[in-house]
């Protein structure tokens, strides 16, 4: 089918551009937090980076996938060809993201010389179409702009045509599938795959698929679904519901689309408010590719402590900043654009090159996965950098992987903030564990768990042990304590890394059971702490 029911319009609409600017800015803000903080912002002049417990960052994502589909669903709605589609999200992103990625490439090598250094010069190859940040996410690459992101969107992107096709001629099976195939996969989901749950586009493929109903089967009931949304909200103020953190903020990210869009969408708005929004929105993509570095570069400039009037007018300078260097860029742009798009006219040469340009960017996405099989979780780097900061830890290692290389005052205050919010490594019981719990050896009881040290680094900078463990009931945030051979703790460390050999292996151990631990000391003795007992591994 090649066009779309009268009920989805063609023109422009204001509140997918009030939405649009409203996740991007919800984006920045969460992104401003450590940089606003390590310019000496004390944690409570920060404007609060959660809506109803929900990370502003991960709210800010799911508005986007939404309102990205919905946004598609209008621009295919009088007629639909998939080659012309892929060209037009191909004009749409890449143009901006080489042109991005380039400006900020030539001031860093003005500024230090470099841009990337120390990094394998064949990841490179994952730069080009805008997949590092998504396959290297934590881990050393040609990252620059755009973080992951863009190649998670290329992901949903790549699957358009199929559930546009589902939303408009079998819309309840369509739904059901993908409701189906979610639930299958957040239920088996570590035995799969070693990528962050809410990055991953397959199980993003609920809002997405909203996103494309929403202007044929929402929107002309968009009082009763904003109603309803409203309700849903009033409900998560007073109670959190017993659902999971992804489920939750899909059900979140949902109902603030729809009280956003029926606020956005109510006649009466002022033209120039219209304008303005549109203005914002079409600058929008290139803001959020440079937020990153202006940020990073206005907290290596900002040394004096910040109070919450100079915190807001920080953070106003970030915004400005980065949508200055949009408006800046955009012509360039636009030229470049043209012509990409002169020489993407159809016909057999531009299928040949779209067909070159969509087998190359498979083939660089299903290596850079299996490349990525059994490597160390993104997840898993956090959780080494927030380890790294508790113990003050040296190693420079899990120093670069920590947020704002989070020295400890920056991660006390974090903790602190985060244990009351329940947001993030920092509010998790195990890293409010570390450096408290101490080995008793009257607390000992080795039926607590299974596992065992793989390798021990005795002395050096390396200095701690790896290993696997498995407890009951499962769980990937088991506190590792490390002893030496009086039963002094010298180390810590937590679990969460990918195991897939020891899934397949031990009955009921999970995918991310393998542990690593840092020590201060010379370690000979691993145990897990486990409902305040310690098993020997």
């Amino acid at each position: 089918m090649n066009t779309l029911p009268p009920a989805a319009p063609a023109g422009r609409l204001v509140f997918l551009d009030a939405v649009r600017v409203v996740s991007v800015l919800s984006i920045i803000l969460f992104h401003f937090h450590p940089a606003a903080f390590m310019a000496g912002a004390a944690p409570e002049t920060v404007a609060v980076l959660t809506f109803l417990r929900q990370p502003l960052g991960d709210l800010g994502v799911t508005l986007f996938i939404v309102v990205s589909a919905t946004a598609l669903m209008t621009s295919t709605a009088t007629r639909f060809s998939a080659p012309d589609f892929y060209v037009k999200r191909f004009l749409a992103i890449f143009p901006s993201y080489w042109i991005a990625y380039l400006t900020v490439a030539v001031l860093l090598f003005a500024s230090r010389g470099n841009w990337a250094a120390g990094v394998a010069p064949w990841k490179f190859a994952f730069a080009v179409p805008a997949l590092d940040g998504f396959l290297f996410h934590g881990r050393q690459s040609y990252y620059l702009v755009g973080e992951w992101f863009l190649g998670f969107i290329l992901c949903l992107y790549a699957m358009f045509p199929l559930l546009r096709r589902g939303a408009i001629r079998r819309p309840v099976l369509s739904a059901g599938l993908v409701a189906v195939a979610f639930v299958l996969l957040h239920l088996a989901y570590d035995r799969f795959f070693t990528l962050l749950e809410n990055r991953n586009p397959l199980l993003r493929l609920p809002e997405f698929f909203f996103g494309l109903c929403f202007l044929l089967y929402v929107r002309p009931h968009l009082r009763t679904w904003a109603a309803a949304s409203a309700a849903v909200l009033v409900l998560c103020a007073f109670r959190t519901p017993p659902l999971s953190p992804q489920v939750y903020g899909i059900v979140l990210g949902i109902a603030c689309f729809c009280v956003l869009a029926f606020v956005a969408d109510a006649p009466g708005l002022p033209s120039w408010a219209a304008r303005f929004l549109g203005t914002a929105s079409k600058y929008s993509f290139l803001a959020f590719l440079f937020h990153h570095q202006i940020i990073q570069a206005v907290r290596a400039r900002v040394a004096a402590p910040l109070g919450a009037t100079k915190t807001a007018i920080l953070f106003a300078l970030v915004v400005v900043a980065s949508f200055g260097a949009a408006a800046l860029l955009m012509p360039l742009v636009d030229r470049f654009s043209d012509l990409l798009r002169r020489q993407l006219q159809p016909g057999a040469a531009r299928r040949r090159a779209l067909l070159a340009g969509v087998s190359t960017l498979l083939v660089l996405l299903a290596g850079g996965l299996a490349w990525d099989i059994g490597a160390r979780s993104p997840s898993m780097d956090r959780k080494l950098a927030a380890l790294s900061s508790r113990m003050a830890s040296t190693t420079a290692e899990l120093n670069g992987m920590a947020l704002a290389n989070d020295p400890p005052r920056y991660a006390e205050a974090v903790r602190r903030w985060a244990r009351d919010a329940g947001f993030g490594v920092y509010g998790s019981p195990w890293w409010s564990q570390v450096g408290v719990v101490r080995y008793r050896e009257d607390a000992r009881d080795d039926t607590r768990c299974a596992g065992r040290v793989d390798m021990l680094v005795p002395e050096g900078p390396d200095r701690g042990a790896q290993g696997w463990v498995t407890v009951a009931p499962a769980s990937a945030d088991v506190l590792i304590v490390l002893t030496d051979d009086s039963g002094t703790t010298v180390g810590y460390g937590v679990s969460g890394a990918a195991r897939p050999d020891v899934a397949r292996a031990v009955p009921g151990a999970r995918r991310d059971s393998g542990w690593r631990a840092v020590a201060d000391a010379r370690p000979t003795r691993a145990y897990a702490y486990v409902g305040g007992r310690f098993c020997q591994l």
